[in-house]
């Protein structure tokens, strides 16, 4: 979908991918993957669709997870000229971790920042209160929080292609764009898209 907001010179872009539930035991495997993909500055898409390619000021990935299933989120914004080329790169970066063993050092540099942030989301009672929360709304063991840091110490990049092919299933993507039409719509043909159905921007209240 493109909905029209003429004269931007960015296109914000989301895509999105069927996931599955909170509790599914892959989710440390995918918490991971996301990380890898466009979890922070180490990530392949800050990487390089930003400070090698210079599409973007900054795009990012993470799992959406839910009780009864879940959602592969990727986005930000690109250059409204490079709308297609970024398009084009970033797909090629999901089917690349899926097909493609992720390096050691990825996979070290991503199982790390997880753990060593976990410290912060329990760092006041209200936090730790919501991590509770989130455990019963889910559906999650007693224990899950104190064992989910061993969890992730143990994914290997086979569990992160593994997961990767799970939540980032390119042929099931679901795309929305918001730019100026006439500038990024002529970038969209050849990409493995189906046409972009456009929309005319809501007015303002």
């Amino acid at each position: 979908m493109l909905i029209e907001k003429k004269g931007a010179p960015q296109t914000f872009l989301i895509l999105g991918t069927p996931g599955f539930a909170r509790s599914d035991p892959d989710f440390a495997a995918a918490a991971v993957a996301f990380q890898i993909l466009g979890g922070g500055q180490a990530s392949r898409l800050f990487r390089h669709l930003r400070e090698e390619k210079g599409y973007t000021y900054g795009m990012g990935a993470r799992p959406e997870a839910r009780k009864l299933g879940g959602t592969g989120v990727v986005g930000g914004s690109v250059k409204a000229d490079q709308t297609g080329v970024a398009l084009k790169a970033l797909l090629g970066e999901l089917d690349d971790i899926r097909e493609r063993p992720v390096t050691a050092e990825e996979l070290r540099t991503a199982k790390e920042g997880i753990i060593l942030g976990l410290p912060s989301e329990f760092a006041t009672s209200g936090a730790i209160a919501g991590k509770l929360a989130e455990a019963v709304v889910y559906g999650l063991p007693d224990d899950y929080w104190p064992r989910y840091a061993d969890a992730v110490s143990r994914v290997t990049a086979e569990d992160v292609r593994r997961a990767a092919r799970a939540w980032l299933d390119t042929s099931r993507i679901t795309a929305v764009m918001v730019g100026d039409a006439a500038v990024v719509r002529p970038q969209l043909a050849g990409l493995p898209l189906a046409p972009a159905e456009e929309r005319a921007a809501q007015a303002s209240r």
